[in-house]
């Protein structure tokens, strides 16, 4: 199947000369959750404008279902929702106008106008003025403004910046509600990396304006699976190397810890065996899995 936004070798300066994208590709697949991770300064927004049509690639090719903004940037647009800065609105006016605006201007059926209120979670307070919204409120009603359309794509900025836990659980449900319900393909970026892993199905992390990792979220936390590491509480450092006749990293602060990859709980009972064998004392034994935090920061560093 085509991906719905591809992105092949782009690369983009601004009038500086800062290169802010350098060769970069994506795929988002038709029906994804695709998330976008990246440190402040990687290209994360830069790219966003690119999908949208706002920048113009220098280098490389930009697809957006199929087609090029280039020759029909009017109508790939017509297919596309957007939340890529802070959203603005009639505050004066009750969520129900402000919805009433869209609607006129996309020409839509007036129906459409409760079917986003129902989806967002808004039919109780539709008749409240926007000032009395809190920042959540107001996500949900931009989403709903975004929604109206019926877009099959969903661009969206870092939509739970600045929210409490409360309010990124509500956007983090809202939006699988939306990729299930109306089989919305949504490209989301963030900097919360506990929210990608339980929001999305796909993942670019972007770095330098170059991708360092693309693909399904599996293929990472199953490459998050597969670095594990053993931890044995020691009484000597003496002769650890002959003994166990790997690589292995030692700690010493206050207690002697050394430390090393495993594949199988069987590999921990045997090296526990060769040490007491050999009159290491052994204290204790911790099991460590790598966390989607710590695989993100290798490949940032790997990277450099």
């Amino acid at each position: 199947m085509q991906p719905i936004v591809e992105l092949n070798n782009v690369s983009f300066a601004y009038p500086n000369g800062v290169k802010v994208l350098n060769r970069f590709s994506l795929r988002i697949p038709q029906g994804s959750i695709y998330g976008f991770l990246g440190p402040n300064g990687s290209g994360k927004s830069t790219t966003i404008r690119v999908v949208m049509g706002l920048l113009k690639a220098q280098e490389g090719i930009v697809t957006v279902f199929g087609d090029s903004h280039s020759t029909k940037r009017i109508a790939i647009l017509s297919r596309i929702g957007s939340l890529i800065d802070t959203p603005t609105f009639y505050e004066h006016l009750t969520a129900y106008r402000n919805l009433e605006i869209v609607r006129l201007s996309h020409d839509l059926p007036q129906q459409t106008i409760a079917e986003a209120l129902q989806l967002v979670g808004l039919s109780a307070t539709a008749k409240l003025k926007v000032s009395e919204f809190s920042l959540g409120m107001k996500q949900r009603l931009a989403l709903a403004m975004a929604l109206l359309p019926k877009p099959e794509l969903l661009v969206l900025d870092e939509p739970s910046n600045g929210l409490d836990p409360n309010g990124i659980i509500e956007i983090r449900e809202l939006l699988i509600r939306i990729n299930q319900q109306l089989g919305t393909t949504i490209f989301v970026s963030s900097h919360l990396l506990s929210e990608v892993e339980k929001l999305c199905t796909h993942l670019s992390i972007i770095n330098q304006g170059q991708a360092v990792f693309e693909g399904p979220i599996e293929q990472l936390t199953e490459r998050i699976a597969t670095q594990k590491r053993v931890w044995f509480t020691v009484g000597s450092t003496e002769g650890l190397s002959s003994v166990l006749d790997r690589p292995l990293e030692i700690r010493q602060n206050g207690s002697i810890k050394v430390g090393f990859e495993y594949t199988t709980d069987r590999e921990i009972a045997r090296c526990n065996h060769q040490l007491v064998t050999q009159g290491v004392e052994v204290f204790g034994i911790h099991k460590e899995h790598q966390t989607l935090e710590e695989m993100y920061v290798k490949l940032l560093e790997d990277n450099k």
